[in-house]
């Protein structure tokens, strides 16, 4: 995971962070969100809209499928974004982004997306997206 100080050292132009592995990002997501039970939003309104629209109205529906979708996602459902394309936005920015496509038993297909922030050992999960795929590919059309 990024630490930091790996975030310092590339503002001082020492080498920067590397992107995790998809299996490594999955079992650090894991860790981070099972040690806290909880996530953080990467964009409050967005992906509060897309719990929403997915009908997960409680905090335990929401962590319920977020720990579904850990649990069952694989390096395999990675569909990108692939580095460069890093969080540009405050607090988060330098963070790689992992997403996925995860096929729900009973949400269909999700687009899940998220990065890692905090130190090793202390990462805490933000999620960027969680939402049916469908609604990823009209995304790209505007």
């Amino acid at each position: 995971m990024v630490s930091n100080d790996t975030l310092k050292r590339k503002q001082s132009g020492q080498p920067c962070h590397r992107e995790l592995s998809s299996d490594a990002a999955i079992a650090s997501a894991k860790a981070a969100f099972r040690k806290r039970d909880t996530f953080l939003f990467g964009n409050a309104g967005k992906v509060e809209a897309e719990f929403m629209k997915l009908g997960l109205l409680t905090v335990v529906e929401r962590n319920s499928a977020v720990d579904d979708a850990l649990s069952q996602i694989c390096a395999k459902d990675r569909i990108g974004p692939q580095p460069p394309n890093n969080i540009s936005v405050r607090p988060y920015s330098g963070r790689p982004l992992y997403a996925f496509i995860w096929k729900s038993g009973t949400l269909g297909s999700i687009y899940f997306k998220f990065c890692l922030t905090g130190t090793t050992g202390s990462e805490l999960l933000v999620l960027h997206s969680f939402h049916h795929e469908k609604e990823k590919a009209d995304e790209n059309k505007s």
